[in-house]
């Protein structure tokens, strides 16, 4: 079963409900008119949102509302009740009654207009959203600069508590299904760069935003009023140029046979050989570098920041401290402008197309997830590649294999497994991994382990079970035959599952 109690609303003449163990989903409703109401188990389900303030008047005999996914503040009930009320195993902002962080507070609002769907519930628990929550991404100094809710089937409408968010900077909400207008609310934040609803079902007038916002509001029904029309694109510089190429055309073949003749004398000569080896990897790379500046360009709005090699080089201190080195890359320690720690992976030579590495750096930009490291921004440069991802700051999980505190295992067990779950069927398309090891585990300040090391990962769309692959992949011994083998050719995201199942054995001592 998958539904909600929404009906017990209109149900005025309870007494007794128990509706333990099922999959009721969504809200539990408020019950301010049902009086009568003595016995109320709804705990084992998979409710969301914040328990109704009726409940707290409510003379109940016993309350039952464990093992959901309800957040908020604790509720305080009724002295009458509270030795008979079971709320554990929620996500509550803490573990008392009293009032939630303004920034959590503000984040449960915005799913209840959302209608708190479970994909929300299932990190946003807790009290502090830039330690774990999913889809938000916080500065240094725990501001939140970013909400990225692309794609994730939202229904509901857009909450005017977002304009709540002072410090945010970037807000996706692009193909979802919301409905409603554009709340007015959001022209007062005044540090908002980017505003993309694109893709939804949205309505009524658009207000004036700043003029230095980059607002989509693509394939809805919106009108723009009031905004200063939007800055079109710099054109194309073939388009620009190209009557300027017509007219110098005759001036440019005489420069050519000029060149050609020069390069015929240097060849001959054997002089200055490399100047015009110079001249024509330059010609290349300008193709490569027009090529890829068009991907960026298509990805609009959702594009990362991007570093060039030498800010890479300096945010490393020259590659000064290497933190690990795998099969694709080397990583190392940097430092942002702003002192923040992060990790850069300079990826090594790869016969990989420039779209193919542009396409998977964006899929995987747009995970979120508080079991998957984050990437934040990347580096493409004359053909040299980096990825810059958040610090983890206790190392990697084969550090820790072997220990014997069981319980922490097992928590890190269960986080591993929702990281991998989440690549296989929360993001917008199936990630395969294909590596699944301890030492492509790592682990946050309060040990909290994390998937990194996306070099091997095949992606595809959701409905694939199967995929292609061509040559060995991954760590033997952790991976699947079918990954290991050259003659098999083809995967599924069951692979990954083999590969959790041995790292398992690993950090529970069974392969020692």
């Amino acid at each position: 079963m998958s539904d909600t109690i929404e009906f017990l609303s209109s149900m005025t003449q309870l007494a007794l409900v128990d509706l333990e163990r099922n999959s009721f989903e969504g809200p539990i409703p408020d019950l301010p008119n049902c009086t009568q109401l003595q016995y109320l188990m709804l705990g084992n389900n998979k409710l969301t949102g914040e328990v109704p303030p009726s409940f707290m008047n409510l003379s109940m005999g016993q309350v039952s509302i464990e093992n959901n996914l309800l957040q908020g503040p604790m509720p305080l009930f009724n002295t009458t009740i509270t030795k008979n009320a079971s709320v554990e195993g929620n996500g509550f902002c803490l573990d008392h009654a009293g009032p939630c962080h303004h920034t959590v507070t503000t984040l449960l609002q915005v799913a209840e207009a959302f209608g708190y769907p479970l994909l929300l519930a299932r990190t946003w628990r807790g009290n502090t959203p830039c330690k774990a929550w999913s889809f938000i991404t916080c500065d240094i100094q725990d501001k939140i600069r970013t909400v990225n809710l692309t794609k994730l089937n939202l229904t509901g409408t857009i909450s005017p508590a977002f304009a709540n968010l002072t410090d945010l900077r970037e807000l996706y909400l692009s193909g979802n299904n919301l409905k409603g207008s554009i709340p007015e609310s959001l022209t007062t934040l005044s540090q908002l760069n980017i505003l993309d609803v694109s893709n939804n079902n949205l309505t009524g007038a658009v207000l004036r935003f700043s003029p230095g916002i980059t607002l989509n509001t693509a394939n809805n029904n919106v009108v723009l009023t009031g905004n200063s029309p939007p800055k079109a694109s710099p054109p194309h510089p073939s388009k620009t140029t190209h009557h300027y190429w017509i007219k110098l055309g005759s001036a440019a073949g005489s420069v050519v046979g000029v060149l050609g003749i020069f390069g015929v004398i240097i060849f001959i000569c054997k002089r200055r050989f490399n100047l015009l080896e110079k001249i024509m990897l330059g010609r290349e790379r300008k193709h490569g570098d027009h090529y890829f500046e068009n991907l960026i360009e298509s990805y609009g709005s959702l594009s990362l920041k991007r570093y060039t090699y030498k800010e890479v080089k300096k945010m490393t201190n020259s590659f000064k401290e290497k933190l690990g080195e795998g099969g694709y890359g080397i990583v190392y320690k940097a430092s942002l402008a702003n002192s923040e720690q992060v990790a850069v992976k300079i990826l090594k030579e790869s016969k990989g197309t420039v779209k193919e590495f542009v396409d998977d750096v964006f899929i995987i930009s747009r995970t979120s997830h508080v079991n998957i490291v984050l990437l934040l921004k990347f580096c493409y440069d004359k053909n040299k590649r980096a990825l810059v991802y958040e610090f983890m700051h206790n190392d990697s999980l084969d550090k820790f294999t072997h220990r014997k505190d069981s319980s922490s295992t097992a928590q890190i067990s269960i986080e591993i497994a929702r990281g991998v779950e989440y690549l296989h069927r929360g993001c917008n398309t199936r990630i395969l991994h294909l590596d699944i090891k301890p030492q492509n585990i790592l682990l946050d300040e309060h040990f909290l382990p994390k998937i990194v090391d996306f070099g091997l990962a095949k992606i595809c769309k959701k409905d694939q079970s199967i995929v292609s692959i061509i040559g060995t992949r991954g760590t033997p011994g952790n991976i699947a035959l079918e990954v290991f083998s050259r003659a098999y050719g083809e995967v599924s995201h069951k692979s990954d599952v083999y590969s959790y199942g041995m790292l398992i054995l690993e950090i529970t001592g069974g392969l020692s």
